[in-house]
C-alpha cells in the first residue's frame, strides 16, 4: 500500500500527462465567481524625484535596507557600498530633508536585524574585509562587537539572516568567497560555526543567497545561486540541518533571485533575473519552480519586488543602467511596463519603502556613484493598504525573534488573498479598493497562528504568548457540564529535547487523582472526554477508571510528577492525619503560611520572569510541620502546577551560558543544618498536580522543615504532611471502558480562575475550525475505539489537535460503598503525545508510531514497531485518516473563517496591540 507523504503528493505533478478531454460537469456562475481572485483596482500613478542624498564613497556593489531605527515613526535606510567607510543610516529630518550618519566599515550587503532581542536594532555587513556586527543601544549609538561575537569570515557575497535552528533568535547563513558558513546565534551575545552539523559543507562559490520557505511547512530554506549561476535549494530538514534538493531549476544561470506571491495562490515563487538580462518568474507547482512567466525582456541589471499601486498584486521594480522602470502585476498573468525615472549612474541596489509614510510605497535607488536617489509615488494610495509591524514578547517569550522574521503572514480582504514573509519589521499590503482586511493571520515562525479580523490599517501586531503544545484534556460530567480536570501524558513526551541533541525520556503510564465533588453519572455511567486541543498528535493504548474505597478519615492519593528514571508502576497511597505547615516562607523572607492551607489560587511565591517561558529568577520555598514523630511515615503531599517551557526554548538555553534550567530539589533540616536529599524533587506533570513524597528516615521526627529550590515556573498551591498507612482497609476496583468514540470536538474557550492561575478550559464553548496546522500522516478513523484502549498493548488510537475521545464506565460493575467508608477515583491512562514545535524530533510527521519497550524515540533501526498479525490489522483497518496542513491553509485562503467566530479560544475581543494573555 503506498501512503501519500507530502513528498510523494508533491511527485504526482510530475506524471500528469495533458488534458485529452473534457468534463461533463460545469458550475455556475455564482460559483465561480467565488474561486476567481478580484481583479486589480488600477490607478494612476506619477514619480516624484527627490533631491538625491550623497553617501561619500562610490563602488560597483552596495545593498539597501529599511526600518524605524530611531522611532519617530519613519522608516531610516541602510546604506552599504563596499569600500573602507561606506556604511551609513539616512533619516528624514523634521524638516522633511534626508540626512546621512556614518556608522562603520563598508559592506557588499548589510542587513537591519535584532541579533539579542533587546528591542534595539543592530547592524550586520558583509564584504571584501569578510562579516562585521554592530550592537544598537538605546542611544542609537553602534559598537562594534564583532570579535565578542567570535564572528569570522573570509570575504563574503552575500548573508541571509534566518532562525537556522527554528529556536526563536536569528542566526547566520553567510555566502562566502569559496564556502558556505552557518553561524549559530547563542543569545549570550556569541555565535556558533556549525558548519560541519548544517550538513552542506563544501557548498560554496555562492553569489547569492535568500530565506525563503518554499514548501510552507513551517521552516525557512535557502534559495542560492552558485558559482556558476545556476540555482540551488538549500532545503531545512529541522534540527539544524540542511539538504541540496532538486526543484527543477534546471540549467539556467541567473545573478538576483526574489521571493514573492506574484499569482496569489499561497506559495512563494522566485522572481528572477537571468544572466543575458531578463526577467522571469518561476512558479511554484505541484512540488517543483517548472512554470515560467515571463516579466520583462533584457538587459536589467537589478530586480525588486513591491506592491506599488497598493492593487493586492506583488509587481516587479528593475533598474537598467541609469534608469528605473515598474512592472505592474494585471492580475492575469500579465504586467503593464512603465519607467520611472533616470538616476545620475546606475543602479547598484533597489528598494521600496514608504518614505512619507502616506501608504504607498516610494522607490529608492543607490548607485554607483554614492547617491542614494528617491521617488516618490503619488497615487498609489489611492486604493487601500495595511502595515503590519510584528513585535514578539521580550519577557517569557524567546520562542520568536523580535521582529517576527520569517513569520508568514496572510491577508484576505474579500475575495482576494495574499501572503507574504517577515523579513524587515514592517510589512506592507495593498488592499486594492477595500479599505479594511476580512482577516490576517500570522503564523509566527515557531508555528503559532495569531488573527485578527478586520484589522485597521498601519496596524501593529504584538505576539500573544500561547501554549502551542502541552498535553491532552481530561473533561469529567458534573451532573450539568463537561468539566475540565486536569492534562494527560505529560511524563510521556515523544522527540522532546532537554538540550540540544538531547531527548527526554517518557513514562507513558500514570494515574491522575480527580476530585470526588467533580463526579456524577450520566445514564449511569462515568462520562469522560479525552481531547486533544493543542498542536500535537495524541497516541492512546489504555484508559481505566481506577475507583478507591477507603475507610473515613483517610486519604488517597497518587504521585502525580515528572521525574526521570528508572520509573516505577504508579500506584495508590493511603494517608491520615493531614497537618498544614506551622510556618511557611518564600524567597523574600515573607510569611505565606496562611496561601498553603487551601487549594484556592493564592500562591507562596511572586515570580520574576526571564525572557524564558517557564523560567523565572530562583525561588525557594521553607515550610516548618513541627513535630511529627506521632506518624509511622510522615509523607508530604502538595498541590501545583507548572508553567511549561517547550523543546525549541530548550535548545535555545542549551546554546548559551545567560541560564540554565535549576531542577527542583528538596533540602531537609538535619542536625541543625539544611541537607539536599539524594533523589531530585521534580516537577508537577502539568495542570492540578498531586506531589506525594515519603519523608520517613529523611527529616528530624522533632523539627520537621522542607526546603524546595528551582528556578522553574512552579505555583505550589497547597502543602501538608501526612502519615501513609498500608494497612488502611482500602478496596480498588479497576474499571474498563465500556465505550470509547473517537469523533471531532473542536477547541473550548480558554480561562484563567486566576491571574497566576492556570489555563483552564469551558468545554460548553468551543469553536470548530482549523486552528492548527497538523502534522503530516495517518490517524485513527473517527468512530467506536473501545478495542484499542482496553489493554496496554500497543494497539492504540492516534489523534491530532480538535479530536475527541468519549469515554464511558459503568457504575453499575462498582461494589456497594460500605458504611463507614468514602469513595475516590483516579483516571489511568497508558499513551505517548508528540508536539509539532519545530525543533521535536519528527514532530512534522505522524510516523514513526512509538511502542513500548523501544529502547528511545524515535527508535534506532535495529528496533520496530511490533508487526504481529493484530498491529498489521491496526494500521490497515484503522489507521486511514489522511491529516495535515490542508484545512489550515484554506481557512484563510478560501475563507472559511467567515462562518466562524470572530473570537478564537484563547484571543480576546479588545485591541491586539494592547497586550495578550500569556
Amino acid at each position: 500500500m503506498l501512503r501519500p507523504s507530502e513528498r510523494y503528493k508533491q511527485s504526482l505533478g510530475q506524471l500528469q500527462n495533458p488534458v485529452i478531454g473534457l468534463p461533463f460537469l460545469t458550475f455556475s456562475e455564482a460559483f465561480r465567481s467565488n474561486l476567481r481572485p478580484e481583479i486589480p483596482n488600477a490607478v494612476y500613478i506619477a514619480w516624484r524625484r527627490l533631491k538625491a542624498v550623497s553617501v561619500g564613497v562610490s563602488g560597483d556593489r552596495g545593498s539597501l535596507d529599511f526600518a524605524d531605527v530611531d522611532g519617530d515613526g519613519t522608516e531610516d535606510w541602510l546604506v552599504s557600498i563596499d569600500g573602507d567607510l561606506g556604511l551609513s543610516r539616512i533619516h528624514r529630518s523634521g524638516s522633511g530633508d534626508f540626512l546621512a550618519d556614518w556608522l562603520g566599515p563598508g559592506a557588499s550587503v548589510s542587513k537591519i536585524l535584532d541579533y539579542d532581542n533587546d528591542g534595539h536594532f543592530d547592524v550586520l555587513g558583509i564584504g571584501g574585509s569578510g562579516i562585521w556586527l554592530a550592537k544598537g543601544g538605546a542611544t542609537r549609538q553602534y559598537a562594534d562587537v564583532t570579535v565578542e561575537a567570535e564572528l569570522t569570515s573570509p570575504p563574503a557575497q552575500d548573508v541571509a539572516v534566518i532562525d537556522l535552528d527554528n529556536e526563536g533568535d536569528l542566526d547566520l547563513a553567510v555566502a562566502a568567497s569559496d564556502v558556505f558558513h552557518a553561524w549559530q546565534n547563542r543569545m549570550d551575545g556569541r555565535f556558533l560555526s556549525i558548519d560541519e552539523r548544517i550538513g552542506i559543507q563544501g557548498f560554496g562559490g555562492i553569489r547569492a543567497i535568500v530565506p525563503f520557505d518554499h514548501d510552507d511547512d513551517g521552516d525557512t530554506d535557502l534559495v542560492v545561486v552558485d558559482r556558476d549561476g545556476r540555482l540551488q535549494l538549500l532545503d531545512n530538514l529541522r534540527l539544524s540541518r540542511f539538504e541540496v534538493a532538486d526543484r527543477g531549476f534546471g540549467e539556467a544561470t541567473y545573478t538576483r533571485v526574489v521571493p514573492a506571491d506574484i499569482d496569489n495562490d499561497g506559495w512563494l515563487d522566485l522572481v528572477l533575473l537571468t544572466e543575458e538580462g531578463d526577467v522571469t518568474v518561476r512558479r511554484w507547482r505541484s512540488g517543483l519552480f517548472a512554470s515560467d512567466l515571463p516579466v520583462s525582456d533584457g538587459p536589467i541589471d537589478q530586480l525588486g519586488t513591491g506592491d506599488v499601486d497598493n492593487d493586492g498584486w506583488m509587481d516587479v521594480l528593475m533598474a537598467t543602467g541609469d534608469r528605473l522602470h515598474i512592472a505592474r502585476n494585471d492580475g492575469q498573468g500579465g504586467w503593464l511596463q512603465s519607467e520611472v525615472g533616470q538616476v545620475s549612474a546606475s543602479v547598484i541596489a533597489l528598494g521600496v519603502t514608504d518614505t512619507d509614510a502616506d501608504g504607498d510605497l516610494d522607490l529608492v535607488a543607490l548607485t554607483a556613484n554614492g547617491t542614494v536617489e528617491t521617488f516618490e509615488n503619488e497615487g498609489g494610495n489611492a486604493n487601500g493598504w495595511l502595515r503590519i509591524s510584528l513585535v514578539g514578547l521580550q519577557t517569557r517569550g524567546t520562542k520568536n525573534n523580535l521582529h517576527g522574521y520569517g513569520s508568514r503572514v496572510e491577508v484576505k480582504a474579500g475575495l482576494h488573498y495574499q501572503v507574504q514573509y517577515a523579513d524587515r519589521p514592517v510589512t506592507h499590503f495593498g488592499l486594492g479598493s477595500r479599505t479594511q482586511a476580512d482577516l490576517v493571520r500570522v503564523t509566527w515562525s515557531n508555528g503559532v497562528p495569531q488573527n485578527v479580523f478586520r484589522p485597521a490599517s498601519n496596524q501593529t501586531l504584538r505576539e500573544k504568548q500561547v501554549l502551542k503544545g502541552s498535553c491532552p484534556y481530561l473533561y469529567v460530567w458534573d451532573g450539568q457540564t463537561y468539566r475540565f480536570v486536569t492534562d494527560l501524558l505529560g511524563a510521556a513526551p515523544l522527540g522532546l529535547q532537554l538540550a540540544d541533541g538531547v531527548i527526554a525520556p517518557d513514562n507513558p503510564r500514570e494515574i491522575l487523582k480527580i476530585d470526588a465533588e467533580m463526579m456524577a453519572l450520566k445514564d449511569g455511567q462515568y462520562v469522560f472526554q479525552f481531547t486533544e486541543e493543542l498542536w500535537e498528535t495524541i497516541y492512546l493504548d489504555e484508559v481505566g477508571l481506577w475507583v478507591v474505597d477507603h475507610p473515613e478519615g483517610v486519604e488517597a492519593f497518587t504521585d502525580e510528577r515528572f521525574l526521570p528514571p528508572p520509573y516505577t508502576a504508579p500506584e495508590i497511597v493511603t494517608t491520615r492525619s493531614r497537618r498544614y505547615a506551622k510556618k511557611a516562607m518564600n524567597t523574600e523572607g515573607e510569611e505565606v503560611t496562611s496561601k498553603l492551607r487551601a487549594y484556592d489560587y493564592q500562591y507562596p511565591n511572586t515570580f520574576q520572569s526571564t525572557r524564558y517561558q517557564g523560567l523565572v529568577e530562583p525561588h525557594v520555598l521553607t515550610m516548618e510541620f513541627g513535630d511529627v514523630s506521632t506518624m509511622q511515615s510522615p509523607t508530604l503531599v502538595m498541590r501545583g502546577w507548572i508553567f511549561w517551557s517547550d523543546t525549541s526554548i530548550n535548545v535555545n538555553l542549551s546554546q548559551g551560558e545567560v541560564l540554565k534550567p535549576d531542577f527542583p530539589m528538596i533540602d531537609v533540616w538535619r542536625d541543625g543544618e539544611w541537607a539536599t536529599m539524594d533523589r531530585p524533587f521534580g516537577l508537577p506533570k502539568g495542570k492540578d498536580k498531586w506531589i506525594v513524597l515519603d519523608l520517613a528516615g529523611e527529616v528530624d521526627p522533632k523539627d520537621a522543615r522542607v526546603r524546595i529550590r528551582t528556578n522553574y515556573e512552579i505555583y505550589y498551591d497547597m502543602a501538608f504532611v501526612s502519615d501513609a498507612v498500608s494497612d488502611a482497609g482500602t478496596r480498588i476496583t479497576r474499571l474498563k471502558a465500556s465505550s470509547a468514540e473517537l469523533r471531532y470536538g473542536g477547541f473550548s474557550e480558554m480561562y484563567r480562575p486566576a491571574p497566576d492561575g492556570p489555563h483552564l478550559y469551558d468545554y460548553s464553548k468551543k469553536v470548530s475550525i482549523p486552528l492548527w496546522k497538523d502534522m503530516t500522516g495517518y490517524a485513527t478513523k473517527y468512530g467506536d475505539v473501545t478495542s484499542l484502549l482496553e489493554e496496554t498493548d500497543d494497539l492504540m488510537a492516534v489523534f491530532t489537535a480538535g479530536d475527541e475521545i468519549t469515554i464511558r464506565f459503568e457504575a453499575e460493575e462498582l461494589p456497594d460503598l460500605a458504611p463507614g467508608m468514602t469513595r475516590s477515583f483516579f483516571f489511568l491512562s497508558d499513551g505517548w503525545d508528540k508536539d509539532s514545535d519545530r525543533n521535536t524530533v519528527t514532530g512534522d510527521t505522524v510516523f514513526p508510531l512509538p511502542f513500548h519497550g523501544m529502547s528511545a524515540y524515535p527508535y534506532p533501526n535495529t528496533e520496530a514497531f511490533p508487526d504481529s498479525e493484530a498491529h498489521k490489522r491496526m494500521i490497515r483497518e484503522t489507521l486511514t485518516r489522511w491529516i495535515g496542513p490542508d484545512a489550515y491553509r484554506a481557512y484563510v485562503r478560501e475563507g472559511w473563517f467567515s462562518k466562524q467566530p470572530a473570537v478564537l479560544p484563547w484571543e480576546e475581543t479588545e485591541d491586539i496591540a494592547e497586550g495578550g494573555v500569556e
